[in-house]
């Protein structure tokens, strides 16, 4: 809740100044946004302890030393009185209502209650827009700005509430297109208009309904987040709070873009999880899903957690990385790609380990494009994560509302007659187990799965924590270590990723074949043509070691050509399915 102040109808008489219980001297004071004391400037910037919350509201009390260092706002709202002392709208919390809006004769001022949900702020931060007037979103000082969609008026706010409300109660199979949404949203806003007696020019119409159909359609104020590519990560630290973004060059960047009302961030989060019949509620205050576009959803309420509400959505990019795009930028050598490029053609299983956010998924996906294409891949997770080229594939979802483990999804695929298996990742006792079930069926040609460890002697120390036997440890025939290292170059920081080491399991250890070279930032492989996978792959490819070697280099100078070229997921995958 805040003033919501209409610059267009004050005639600057001055009365709302007068009622004010603070007396201030400007009008800046009705700028005040009344932020979060996790994000409040002026709480930040006042030595003397003169701004406290009272009763859910931040204001200014008898302490303030007049030091000024306030006034910095972003917004201009902590304004001097007449005694000169800093002052802040603490929206008259103890005088039974804001006296400035009941002094507006002219309803220039007016309390803005429920909004829509969310806002993106854009006032304070109109400097950068010279020289980006054509662009929807800007990155400078830190900061990830979107341009304002539309800023309503608190009564256009309500006709906007009383539109979807009603869309919402009379929506039926007719209303399936775009265009059928749009059309049946202006004929209720015109309904509402002449219900109430109100005059609503056509500009102001067609921007209600604009919003109304990036609530019905999108997620609000996370629209925008979506749409750009370069944006990893973005989370949200409860209502009233800006989101934060990872951006792929500049990292962590804050964004103007705030959720206002915890319930709309909730159903913007039952949305998203609809598709695979999930809901937040108090009774199951935790959810992980998958959006219709792949990103990856977490998201968590109270009481598990603090801020009330907070939600990190993990996106991954359009178009998929190829094992060319993973060479060309350094996270893997052409050497590597091409020992796993014929490694994963035979019955070959793998297991991808790192960090979080380290690439794991990422990097299984580029790698199945080495996976011949008339193969049946059966994938099995617990959120929808992996996606791959081949058509003839099945993917099975654990449910734990219905009582459908990963383990009992693994007992399904023995009746399916996959030639691959994708685990998905691996976190728990129960996983592990469904895993190893998978491995030592010996149904498939090759399962593969992700896991959390930042080597590959973590990768079996945290198998066998997990209840995998030490005997059974061999049926991973390799472990690959991807990881996000952070390095500082020229005075700042520089996070990367890169694949540390390749691991052939044998005798329930891990025996490098890569290691990662950090002092030259590269990775060197290790005499591996005398191991038990060499062997193996030999005998797929009915090729004699010297042979098997002069193939490697081959594919390596191929994949080098082919990094170059940067083509497309599809286009890469026509090519080294050729070979």
């Amino acid at each position: 809740m805040r003033i919501f102040f209409d610059k267009s109808r004050c005639d600057e008489c001055g009365e709302c100044l007068e009622a004010c219980p603070k007396k201030p001297l400007t009008i800046g004071i009705f700028n005040c946004r009344h932020c979060s004391k996790e994000d409040a400037f002026c709480l930040d910037a006042c030595p003397a302890g003169a701004v406290e919350e009272k009763a859910g509201v931040l204001a200014t009390i008898q302490a303030c030393s007049g030091c000024g260092q306030c006034f910095e706002c972003p917004w201009g709202a902590v304004v001097e009185n007449r005694e000169g002392k800093a002052v802040k709208c603490d929206l008259c919390i103890n005088e039974g209502g804001a006296k400035c809006v009941l002094a507006c004769k002219k309803n220039a001022l007016l309390v803005q209650k429920e909004g829509i949900g969310w806002r993106i702020e854009w006032e304070p931060y109109n400097k950068f827009i010279e020289g980006n007037e054509e662009k929807k979103t800007i990155i400078a000082e830190g900061l990830y700005l979107v341009k304002q969609l539309h800023e309503l008026h608190p009564k256009e706010e309500g006709l906007l509430h009383a539109v979807v409300s009603e869309f919402r109660e009379r929506a039926g199979e007719e209303a399936v297109s775009r265009e059928a949404v749009s059309r049946k949203l202006k004929n209720l806003l015109k309904e509402v208009c002449e219900e109430y007696g109100l005059l609503l020019e056509r500009e102001r119409g067609e921007k209600i309904v604009e919003v109304a159909e990036a609530n019905i359609f999108g997620y609000g104020v996370l629209d925008p987040l979506l749409e750009d590519d370069s944006i990893e990560e973005i989370t949200v630290l409860g209502a009233n709070r800006p989101l934060y973004v990872y951006h792929r060059q500049m990292g962590w960047l804050k964004t103007n873009c705030y959720f206002t009302s915890e319930e709309f961030a909730v159903n913007m989060i039952n949305k998203m999880a609809r598709s695979l019949g999930r809901r937040i509620t108090l009774q199951n205050p935790r959810l992980n899903a998958t959006l219709p576009n792949g990103s990856r959803l977490h998201a968590s309420i109270s009481p598990v957690s603090v801020e009330g509400v907070e939600m990190t959505i993990r996106k991954f990019k359009k178009n998929p990385f190829t094992p060319a795009d993973l060479i060309e930028n350094n996270t893997m050598i052409t050497e590597l790609a091409a020992f796993l490029s014929l490694a994963l053609f035979g019955d070959t299983s793998l297991v991808i380990a790192g960090n979080t956010s380290s690439g794991k998924t990422t990097t299984l996906n580029a790698l199945f494009s080495f996976i011949p294409l008339a193969d049946r891949i059966i994938i099995t997770e617990e959120t929808p994560e992996i996606s791959i080229p081949h058509k003839h594939r099945i993917r099975i979802v654990a449910n734990e509302e219905a009582g459908i483990s990963m383990k009992d999804l693994v007992k399904d695929t023995l009746r399916m007659r996959p030639d691959r298996v994708v685990i998905g990742e691996v976190r728990s006792r129960e996983e592990v187990e469904a895993l190893f079930d998978s491995l030592l069926a010996g149904q498939a040609r090759g399962s593969y799965a992700t896991f959390h460890a930042g080597t590959s002697e973590e990768t079996i120390a945290r198998l066998k924590a997990l209840g995998a036997r030490e005997s059974d440890l061999d049926a991973v025939d390799l472990v690959l270590v991807q990881r996000r290292i952070l390095v500082h170059e020229k005075g700042r920081s520089v996070e990367m990723r890169r694949v540390t080491e390749l691991s052939e399991v044998s005798g329930g250890k891990p025996r490098k074949l890569f290691s990662y070279n950090a002092r030259k930032d590269c990775l060197e492989k290790n005499n591996f043509f005398r191991t038990r996978l060499f062997e193996k792959i030999a005998e797929t490819h009915r090729m004699s070691g010297r042979e098997l070697a002069a193939e490697l280099k081959k594919r390596a100078k191929r994949l080098a050509f082919l990094a170059k070229e940067k083509k497309s997921y599809a286009e890469f995958t026509r090519e080294v399915q050729k070979w």
